[in-house]
């Protein structure tokens, strides 16, 4: 995604939310919304404001976030109106995503024990936190793992799953999904099925997604996981 045309003005947001819209505060791009950081007035808390247009705000993930009550999820705290056809997504303000610490703050790809210690731990929570509400996340992946450290180290003190943007609620309706969804390298092999045929898969699929990501911690690859899922998908 291509930056944005940035006013260099202070933006006010409804309930004290405030940030710059220029380079110095964008702190993520993605395919809907990009993010900056600000803050609020009235306790100058910090935090990450996701502004996106309202075209791309489905009315599931809104479902889906405000359900989220765990501190191994980034959820959404609140949600403002910029205007008639922009709206802002206010979250808790991480340091980071685990894919930049993986690329910065690694050993080749590899993270030193305590650091994975954490994250399996955080992870693992995070995960019951959707299992329990029956939420299917189906992208877990570095990128959609945001991480805070220890002072100004570069020792994990947190990681939180975030991004819900096609995650799914299973119900007595819906027990089960069966269309593709989420990123190769981290794709169980019953969700890629269904490019040849239908294959219904539930909360496991996450699963299989911290299981790659976790395998790419402890050695730093990738193409094995991506060789792995690949020979599995053509059984």
């Amino acid at each position: 995604m291509p930056l944005p045309e940035f006013t260099n003005e202070t933006i006010q947001l409804s309930n004290g939310y405030t940030y710059h819209d220029s380079l110095t505060s964008l702190i993520g791009l993605g395919s809907f919304g990009v993010v900056y950081k600000g803050y609020n007035e009235t306790d100058n808390n910090k935090v990450a404001i996701k502004k996106m247009s309202r075209v791309h705000v489905k009315e599931n993930e809104l479902r889906v976030i405000r359900s989220l009550n765990s501190t191994y999820l980034v959820g959404v705290m609140d949600i403002c109106m910029l205007d008639d056809v922009t709206c802002c997504l206010i979250m808790e303000l991480c340091d980071g995503d685990l894919e930049y610490h993986i690329k910065n703050n690694s050993n080749e790809g590899r993270l030193n024990n305590a650091n994975l210690r954490l994250l399996i731990d955080n992870i693992a929570r995070g995960y019951k936190g959707l299992f329990d509400l029956k939420i299917v996340h189906r992208d877990i992946k570095p990128q959609n793992i945001l991480i805070k450290y220890i002072g100004k180290s570069k020792q994990l003190s947190s990681a939180k799953i975030t991004d819900f943007g096609i995650a799914r609620t299973l119900d007595t309706e819906e027990p089960d999904l069966c269309n593709v969804a989420g990123t190769l390298f981290y794709m169980a092999p019953e969700v890629g099925a269904n490019l040849l045929k239908t294959c219904q898969y539930d909360s496991k699929v996450d699963m299989w997604s911290i299981g790659c990501l976790l395998y790419q911690c402890v050695t730093g690859e990738v193409r094995s996981v991506v060789c792995f899922a690949l020979a599995l998908f053509k059984q």
